[in-house]
């Protein structure tokens, strides 16, 4: 409830205080004998009345001062709307928000972006693993949200940073402290051909891909969407979905005998051809093993 303050007068007389004795019955004593049965009385004209000193004044403060000295749990007092208004209790109700002032009102919330001075958080304000894989947001730590060599290694906990934390583009060279990112900091699988320049599975781009393949002409490991299969004797097609000619490929056989292997390329497929030296200088086609590495350039 708002507090309504008392505004204090004094009484004011016609002259300087002066009292008169009087009877009980209020006429003039000439000869006093028993002053229990007089009175005292104000003789001077009251030309402004003054505020009066009683139990409900001074409860009225009393009231007053309690109100402003208590409040709820976990609250300050304050007014929360943008205009002048009653002082009344803003109360922290959720663990780990802050006081701050969003918008038009005062409140306790989370801090947002731009409530974070640039520059605020720096090497120097971060525990070292304090910032871990649950406290940022995906996407969060964008380019322009690094100080220049703010990521050192005594600050990167074991497997916090993963692919989904990294917005596209945010890790550039200068954002890096020499010899901040070692093998102990990088997640298994964290580092995918995605968030490399050139071993990738983007087709519109240049990539590295690999493979293995029985003898049978199954696949023992292919690229995603990639597909084998044995044509004929020492024959097989590898399928891809590439659609250029602009790469080149690498095959060798895998097996106890040694093995003659040639390639053709075309735009959604390569040839792999398997076999051996018949000694008069023909080729004999016959099944084998074989890796292989595809360059796209």
């Amino acid at each position: 409830m708002a507090y309504t303050k008392t505004t204090w007068e004094d009484e004011i007389l016609d002259g300087a205080e002066r009292f008169e004795i009087l009877d009980d019955l209020g006429a003039a004593v000439d000869n006093v004998t028993d002053l229990a049965q007089c009175q005292i009385k104000l003789k001077n004209t009251v030309t402004k009345a003054g505020t009066p000193v009683d139990a409900d004044n001074l409860n009225h403060i009393e009231q007053g001062i309690e109100d402003i000295s208590t409040g709820a749990a976990l609250s300050v007092k304050g007014v929360a709307g943008d205009v002048a208004g009653d002082v009344a209790d803003i109360q922290a109700t959720i663990n780990g928000y802050a006081l701050r002032r969003f918008g038009s009102s005062l409140g306790f919330g989370q801090i947002v972006e731009n409530g974070i001075a640039d520059g605020a958080v720096s090497s120097f304000k971060i525990g070292s693993f304090a910032v871990t894989e649950n406290k940022i947001g995906t996407g969060a730590v964008t380019e322009s949200k690094i100080g220049e060599g703010a990521v050192t290694n005594p600050k990167i906990a074991n497997f916090a940073i993963n692919q989904a934390k990294i917005g596209s583009s945010a890790v550039i060279e200068e954002k890096i402290a020499n010899g901040a990112v070692t093998e102990a900091k990088i997640g298994t699988g964290a580092v995918t051909p995605a968030k490399t320049s050139f071993m990738n599975t983007n087709s519109s781009s240049a990539g590295i891909y690999a493979g293995i393949v029985n003898a049978s002409g199954t696949a023992v490991r292919l690229p995603s969407g990639w597909s084998v299969q044995r044509i004929s004797d020492g024959y097989y097609r590898l399928t891809h979905n590439l659609a250029t000619t602009a790469y080149v490929v690498m095959a060798v056989a895998n097996s106890a005998v040694p093995r003659d292997v040639s390639v053709e390329r075309n735009t959604n497929y390569a040839d792999i051809y398997t076999g051996y030296h018949d000694g008069i200088g023909g080729i004999v086609r016959t099944n084998a093993a074989w890796d292989f590495i595809l360059v796209k350039y």
